[in-house]
């Protein structure tokens, strides 16, 4: 086969082709990248005291692998990017399908008239669509909350754990919160 002209300066063939990297059992391996500006502008480390695995571009760490654990160090912006659409693949803008770390918040991105859809075994069970509205057991939720069981009554479920409480419905408006309320009382069982 041709090599690629770019991955020329070293070949290493054989039926099944390996490089070792052997270090102290407190050290680690290391390929670096760089270039005239920056002699460590990325690279691959792999550390033995922790068994990790860590990289770098532009200068610093931007994850690395320990245990079961995928760490992102991107500061308040960390985000893997699921697929390209919305905006398109690498772009850093909130409209594409993304995981975002922003400080102490997890955010879960949708392209723009995207879809929050959770599956089981490849069949939906829940859904937020883009304009805000929540669907159990349906793909076109009509309202904020529409729950539908096409197997069975559909109940809703208003349950609490502690004897002495109430089960309520609270209706409110723009002037007040709480100007109506449905109510179970359970200390009494009066609704």
């Amino acid at each position: 086969p041709t090599l690629n002209s770019d991955a020329d300066d070293l070949l290493i063939e054989n039926s099944t082709a390996g490089i070792t990297l052997m270090g102290a059992a407190n050290g680690g391996g290391m390929l670096a990248f760089g270039d005239v500006d920056d002699a460590d502008v990325g690279r691959i480390f792999y550390y033995h005291v922790d068994n990790s695995m860590s990289f770098r571009t532009a200068g610093a760490e931007k994850f690395r692998i320990l245990g079961n654990n995928l760490h992102l160090n991107g500061g308040s912006d960390a985000r893997i990017q699921l697929n390209s659409g919305g905006a398109g693949a690498n772009s850093t803008s909130n409209d594409t399908v993304h995981i975002r770390g922003d400080a102490e918040s997890m955010k879960l991105m949708a392209a723009a008239d995207g879809h929050y859809i959770f599956e089981v075994n490849g069949s939906e069970k829940f859904r937020i669509a883009s304009n805000g509205n929540i669907g159990a057991n349906i793909s076109s939720p009509l309202d904020l909350l529409h729950l539908n069981d096409p197997n069975d009554d559909c109940v809703l479920n208003l349950d609490t754990a502690v004897a002495n409480k109430n089960s309520l419905i609270k209706f409110s408006d723009p002037a007040a919160q709480g100007v109506g309320f449905i109510q179970y009382a359970h200390s009494d069982g009066s609704f």
